[in-house]
């Protein structure tokens, strides 16, 4: 792994080569390719706001010049060497059954595409599709306030946007479980339309 230093206020980047890459859309003789493309990536390196519990999501760009969001383990901080590779070993676990549960919504209505599931030096990573916008959380100083909270009608309109999303996002037998759903965990895409513009389209 190779540091790139930060350049116009972004953070530092890891010039990152994956050992192995498998695609969750390429076969045949798109492959090959497409496993190519995905095995270099520019990785910037989170904030200390970014980390949290086991896992945290950074901005990466192919050579070709793609951007995308790649999910990463946290190093384990546990100071016995076997507590250390049980932890490590039950966050792959977790990892993968997220990669895995990933391909049932990718490129759904809500959910961004996923590219593929990689190792480098031994971690896991999800590869997927970089989502312009801010969390929910993020965005709730701009958004219209009556009294101490977000006003009742905005609070509502994301509400039944949220369920719009997971009801689309059910498979044959219209089963679907989200276990992390918060304000953390919601993006309000900015890439079309401001979050100024969005709340008064509500």
């Amino acid at each position: 792994m190779t540091t790139t230093p930060s350049r116009d206020g972004q953070n530092p980047s890891d010039i990152l080569r994956l050992d192995s890459f498998e695609s969750a859309f390429a076969t045949g003789p798109e492959l090959q390719n497409t496993q190519r493309r995905f095995k270099t990536l520019v990785v910037e390196r989170p904030s200390t706001q970014q980390l949290g519990g086991t896992s945290y999501v950074c901005r990466a760009t192919t050579t070709d010049g793609l951007v995308l969001a790649v999910k990463r383990m946290l190093p384990a901080t546990q100071a016995d060497p076997q507590e250390q590779r049980d932890s490590k070993a039950v966050g792959q676990a977790s990892l993968f059954q997220e990669y895995k549960a990933l391909l049932t919504v990718s490129g759904k209505p809500g959910f961004p595409l996923v590219y593929g599931y990689g190792y480098s030096e031994g971690g896991p990573m999800i590869l997927m599709e970089w989502v312009r916008g801010q969390t929910l959380h993020e965005a709730e100083e701009a958004m219209p306030h009556d009294g101490a909270g977000v006003r009742a009608d905005v609070v509502c309109a994301l509400g039944a946007a949220v369920l719009r999303v997971l009801l689309n996002a059910g498979g044959p037998d219209g089963a679907l479980v989200h276990r992390d759903i918060s304000s953390r965990n919601i993006m309000l895409r900015t890439d079309a339309h401001s979050i100024q513009q969005q709340v008064e389209q509500l």
